[in-house]
């Protein structure tokens, strides 16, 4: 990642990829960036194909993933980039080349987000977390408002945060 002042981060790729050189050296971690706004983290390569990477930044802390991206099936920009968003509630910006299978696009969230928040504007409509997209539609540059503020809010409901809060000690089995 490039700032004013120069080099604020480095991510490399946490996942081999066919179409990249071989010899890469993998990351073993997300190392999202704290900026003035929020908190910041890149996925490079094919890492956002993975849903855990997405999770590895959700659980850091992170308000945006930026993914500058090759899109090579459609699915990746008009289902999975959505739903990573969705599922981890961040903001999410893809940016890819115009014949890419699938657009750039640009994922905020909803304002209302907690069920039976006395705060919440909406009535409930059987939706929990449908984020707002933008896609680029090849008439000129895509430009979208994201709010990384509302990535904070991962409670759902009571006792029930999206994110945090898994009984990650059950996952012990699976690891020995």
């Amino acid at each position: 990642m490039i700032g004013a002042a120069g080099v604020i981060g480095r991510q490399p790729m946490l996942h081999r990829a066919a179409r990249y050189h071989p010899a890469t050296v993998l990351g073993d971690g997300i190392a999202p960036v704290d900026l003035p706004w929020g908190r910041l983290a890149v996925l490079v390569g094919d890492d956002h194909l993975y849903p855990e990477a997405a999770r590895l930044a959700a659980l850091g802390g992170v308000d945006v993933i930026a993914a500058p991206i090759e899109v090579h099936e459609e699915w990746e920009t008009r289902l999975g980039l959505v739903e990573r968003a969705a599922e981890n509630r961040v903001c999410l910006v893809a940016a890819t080349r115009r014949e890419s299978a699938g657009p750039s696009l640009v994922v905020t969230l909803p304002a209302d987000f907690t069920l039976w928040a006395p705060s919440r504007e909406r009535a409930f409509d059987g939706t929990i977390n449908r984020p707002d997209v933008s896609r680029d539609d090849g008439t000129g540059p895509l430009v979208a408002t994201i709010h990384p503020a509302r990535a904070v809010n991962r409670q759902i409901s009571r006792n029930t945060n999206l994110v945090d809060g898994r009984p990650w000690q059950l996952c012990g089995a699976l690891t020995e």
